[in-house]
């Protein structure tokens, strides 16, 4: 998906070159030729004139006609560069969504393996990652013993783990819940 997108802005970005490059020929081409009608005019039909002014009009039709096809190639060009930053701030967020939503069904998953102590201590973890064994026992409404052994079978499971902080053990999820 980045190659694409990268494919796509690269695209813009040469649209808008060439347009650019197209629209200053067009300046030029157009002077230019004013140029050699005047001349070519005072050549031949000197009736033109009337007081060194051309009386005839030019048709000017070709030149709109190439300074739309600049701005479409502008309009394009720019609509591959900046529009489609949006688009994939859309897929991304899709994709994290369902990344979240994945990470909150293995989660459920774990959940069922837990009996009730457990699975509270976790929640809790969870919620709030670093927590102190003093306000996970409020949370938890768990005894000092009771918690030290729940917490003493997550960290056996591998699910947990218990750094001390000063007097204060911090609680931590161990793998990526």
């Amino acid at each position: 998906m980045q190659n694409k997108t990268m494919n796509k802005r690269n695209l813009g970005i040469l649209l808008l070159i060439v347009s650019l490059i197209f629209s200053f020929s067009l300046i030029l081409f157009y002077v230019q030729i004013n140029k050699v009608i005047i001349e070519l005019t005072k050549l031949n039909a000197g009736n033109c004139f009337i007081d060194g002014v051309c009386t005839e009009k030019q048709s000017l039709f070709p030149i709109f006609f190439g300074l739309f096809a600049v701005l479409i190639n502008l309009l394009i060009g720019g609509y591959l560069i900046f529009i489609n930053k949006s688009e994939d701030k859309v897929k991304d967020y899709i994709e994290n969504n369902n990344k979240f939503k994945e990470d909150e069904k293995k989660f459920e998953f774990l959940l069922k393996g837990l009996d009730e102590y457990e699975k509270k201590v976790i929640i809790a973890v969870k919620e709030q990652d670093g927590i102190s064994q003093s306000t996970l026992r409020i949370r938890t409404d768990m005894s000092k013993s009771k918690l030290s052994m729940v917490l003493s079978n997550l960290e056996k499971k591998n699910l947990i783990k218990k750094i001390e902080n000063g007097k204060f053990n911090k609680i931590y999820i161990k793998t990526a819940l």
